[in-house]
């Protein structure tokens, strides 16, 4: 099985997103409203981040801490997924159902740790995997 790795330098590492989404199917071909929930897609889109560091206390012992400084925030990226969602038709939508942020190369859908040790199964079942400029490129595509 092929997993993203770290690949960046120095201070820079890849966090990812994985994200599920829920479709909705319009049944009413006539323009109207009828609803059905119809499954979902999972996604992992990754993004690299940068430990910076800050001073706590910098006229005194000189303590500092670090923190996560992300490329792109975690609501852009679920506004993004939400556009290219509804960027189909008026009788399809598919909008940003759960998420969470893990480290790559560690990053695998529920789906994914289910058929980790079958290599077909895995293969059907894997996640949409982009980075978040590759996203974004669909989503202009889309539009």
């Amino acid at each position: 099985m092929a997993m993203m790795g770290n690949n960046l330098e120095g201070n820079k590492m890849e966090k990812a997103l994985i994200v599920n989404t829920q479709y909705l199917e319009n049944y009413d071909l006539d323009g109207g409203n009828y609803w059905k929930f119809k499954g979902g897609k999972e996604y992992v889109i990754s993004f690299a981040v940068t430990h910076e560091i800050y001073e706590e206390n910098a006229y005194g012992e000189g303590e500092h801490s670090y923190y996560e400084c992300p490329e792109i925030s975690e609501a852009t990226i679920l506004a993004l997924l939400n556009q290219y969602g509804s960027a189909g038709s008026g009788g399809y939508q598919e909008f940003v159902k759960s998420w969470e942020t893990t480290d790559l190369p560690f990053a695998l859908t529920e789906n994914e740790k289910k058929w980790v040790d079958d290599e077909e199964a895995f293969d059907l079942f894997k996640a949409k995997r982009w980075t978040w400029k590759e996203l974004e490129n669909k989503v202009k595509e889309a539009a």
